[in-house]
C-alpha cells in the first residue's frame, strides 16, 4: 500500500470504530441513528439537494 492509501485506511479504520460504537463523530456531533423500514416511504419535504459534479 502507498502511504496516502494507508492514511486513507487508517482514517477509514476510525470512522468506522466510531459509527459501528455509536460514539460523537470527530465535530462532535450525535451519532447517526439508522432504522430499518418495511414498505412505501412518502417523501413529505426535501429539505437539501445535492447536486453531482
Amino acid at each position: 500500500m502507498y502511504l496516502t492509501e494507508l492514511k486513507m485506511h487508517q482514517e477509514n479504520e476510525k470512522n468506522a470504530e466510531c459509527y459501528w460504537s455509536n460514539k460523537p463523530n470527530k465535530f462532535g456531533r450525535k451519532p447517526l441513528v439508522e432504522t430499518l423500514i418495511n414498505g412505501n416511504i412518502e417523501v413529505v419535504e426535501i429539505v437539501k439537494e445535492f447536486e453531482e459534479n
